[in-house]
Formats: C-alpha cells, structure tokens, sequence
C-alpha cells in the first residue's frame, strides 16, 4: 500500500509542524521501509500502524454492530442454500405426490368411462330414463341386455346369466346398485353446500 507524503509531511494521517519535520522524517524513516523523494511516495513497513476496519470497508460500519467476516458471511450463505434446498424438497415431495394421487383419480375416472361405455352398448328395446334401476343379463351367445325385471321378478330363476343391476344417473353413468346408498348419502352431504 502507497501513501503520498505532501511537504507538510502528512503521512498516515499525522500532520507535523515545520518545527518538527526534522523529527517527522526520522519517525517516517523508522516506519516505513523506502521514501522515494522524488515522487514523494513512501511504502508501509509491516509494523507500520494498521488502519481500522471501518476504513477499508466499502460502507459504513458501526462499534456497536457485529463483527461481519467473509467467513461469517460464507456461513450465512450455506445455510441459506441449504435452508432453500430443504423448502424445495419440501414442495417437490409434496407436488409428487399430488400427481401420483391425480394419476390414480386420472385411472379410476378412465375406468368408470369404459365400463359405462360398456353398459351403454349393452342391448336395450327399451328408452332409459335417468334415475331407474336396469338390471344387465349375459346370453349364451355372450350378448348383453338390460332388463326391466329383476332376479326376484323371475322367481329367482332368470332365463339368462344374471350380470348386476344399475342405476342411470344424471350425468349418463351408471351406478351398481350395491353403491346406491353410499351416493345417495354423498349427495345429501354435498346438497346444502350447492345451494349457497
């Protein structure tokens, strides 16, 4: 590090009288390795004074704050990387498991599509209407068909291998019969909150 010493012989912010100078230059002499008289340039010795921190801070510092080193602030900077990396997991986890749990919803959707696909290709002289219990029978030729008449309407003996029975919702799905009352029971819940 450089310091310009002017005539006044101010050097590492001490300004000595002329009265003095003779003492100044010994000082100097003492403190620093080589003065260069020509250009009036002098270099620091090692054990010359040390400036204080705050003047060779880009930016103010105070006493009364912490000391701030570029360890400390390595430090901050892996915690908050690795902080940020936890958080990230965190969300990623959370979001894969969102998208296993739409896939599984996305699957049971396709499959409840198919098999109403299927029951609607079933054969029926008859016009639906929604909200009416079919019951499916299989012929031998493996044809299916619905039918008004139960099991119990054929005196437990249909003419034909007896498939289930379904109810037509209003979407054009068909319910089995076996979950009737668990919709019934989901709707009622779902009722009040659709008339808001």
């Amino acid at each position: 590090m450089r310091v310009r010493c002017s005539r006044s012989c101010v050097s590492a912010g001490v300004k000595v009288s002329r009265s003095r100078r003779k003492w100044s230059w010994r000082v100097m002499l003492s403190r620093f390795r080589r003065v260069d008289l020509e250009n009036w340039q002098v270099s620091m010795s090692e054990d010359s004074p040390k400036r204080a921190p705050s003047a060779t801070s880009p930016f103010p510092l105070s006493r009364m704050s912490a000391p701030h080193t570029l360890v400390d602030v390595a430090r901050e900077i892996q915690a908050a990387d690795s902080l940020l990396s936890a958080v990230a997991a965190g969300k990623l986890e959370a979001i894969a498991r969102q998208i296993r749990a739409l896939q599984e919803e996305a699957a049971r959707t396709l499959q409840e599509a198919q098999a109403a696909a299927e029951l609607h290709r079933a054969v029926c002289n008859f016009k639906k209407v929604v909200g009416h219990l079919y019951h499916l029978y299989k012929r031998p030729d493996g044809e299916r068909y619905f039918s008004l008449l139960s099991p119990a309407d054929w005196a437990g003996q249909p003419p034909h291998v007896y498939e289930g029975s379904y109810r037509l919702e209003a979407d054009m799905r068909f319910t089995p019969a076996r979950d009737v009352d668990a919709r019934e029971r989901e709707w009622a819940e779902l009722r009040p909150l659709l008339q808001r």
